[in-house]
């Protein structure tokens, strides 16, 4: 039997072994991982920080969005008319200089077909006007070269073909103030006075239409008659007139030269061409939508 000092130095050996030795809490198995997590430092997985980074900077984080949201929707302001009298201003529309512009010029020949010079009865902005000019001055139906492209007319004496070229305008000059005429829908205009900046300007501009002038420079032969081209310049009519005459006289061979200016200023070339006869070179000044005259029947 023991006696109670063995059972005592039994205890207290006891005791002291679990000081020296503690035992170790109870660990559960890692589910996510199907492991034991085991406390021998040899069986542990080694973790590498630096693998991790590498990790991380080769798989970038998403971008994340702010999650703030719009309590009112967005407004647009629409522009509204100034109450300022000072900001009260109209908005003009310019005219690019240069910009290029597509004109349609009437051609009239009667019967029988090349043997008359052709007659130029004016120029047109559009292809509607020029087609109300045809009927104006005659036209009843289209020929059979008219019947595709709407360009060709018959008339009781002859036809009229609408030529479409492409031009440059300059933009239209702005008159003066000491040129400019009174409002006629003002209550205070008096018809029957005459105003006093009404007298500043010659006679023949004074009731005149602001339309714009268009030039064309025409190549005349025996046999047809051609627009060389249109132009919003005068000077640069002549010049494509000038190109093309030297450009026939020197293959051709030109003869009994003349040139002269009439009395509208514009210029004109005659010259006589070797197996062709006499052909002109000329520079013409039309208002664009203004009928030059009927056709007389």
């Amino acid at each position: 039997m023991t006696s109670d000092g063995d059972v005592s130095a039994l205890m207290s050996n006891m005791k002291l072994a679990n000081t020296q030795m503690p035992r170790k809490p109870y660990e559960p198995t890692n589910i996510d991982s199907g492991r034991t997590l085991c406390s021998c430092r040899f069986i542990q997985p080694r973790h590498d920080p630096s693998l991790l980074c590498r990790l991380l900077k080769q798989y970038p984080r998403p971008p994340t969005f702010p999650s703030a949201k719009l309590h009112k929707p967005p407004k647009f302001h629409v522009a509204r008319k100034s109450r300022n009298r000072l900001q009260r201003r109209r908005r003009r529309t310019y005219i690019i200089e240069g910009a290029e512009t597509t004109l349609f010029v009437l051609q009239y020949d009667s019967h029988p077909y090349d043997v008359r010079f052709a007659t130029i009865l004016g120029v047109f902005s559009s292809l509607d006007k020029a087609s109300a000019a045809a009927i104006s001055c005659g036209a009843f139906a289209f020929s059979k070269g008219g019947l595709n492209s709407g360009m060709e007319y018959l008339t009781p004496t002859g036809k009229i073909n609408i030529v479409m070229l492409d031009t440059h305008l300059p933009p239209p000059r702005r008159r003066s103030k000491a040129t400019e005429q009174p409002d006629e829908r003002r209550p205070d205009f008096r018809p029957d006075i005459p105003h006093p900046n009404d007298q500043l300007r010659p006679p023949n501009e004074r009731n005149s239409n602001t339309k714009p002038v268009a030039y064309i420079a025409l190549y005349r032969t025996s046999e047809r008659t051609s627009c060389i081209g249109v132009f919003g310049e005068k000077i640069k009519a002549w010049n494509i007139c000038l190109k093309h005459h030297t450009t026939v006289a020197y293959s051709s061979g030109a003869q009994q030269e003349t040139r002269w200016m009439d009395e509208h200023g514009l210029p004109h070339i005659k010259a006589r061409i070797e197996g062709s006869g006499w052909e002109c070179w000329d520079v013409r000044a039309f208002k664009i939508n203004d009928v030059v005259g009927p056709i007389a029947i």
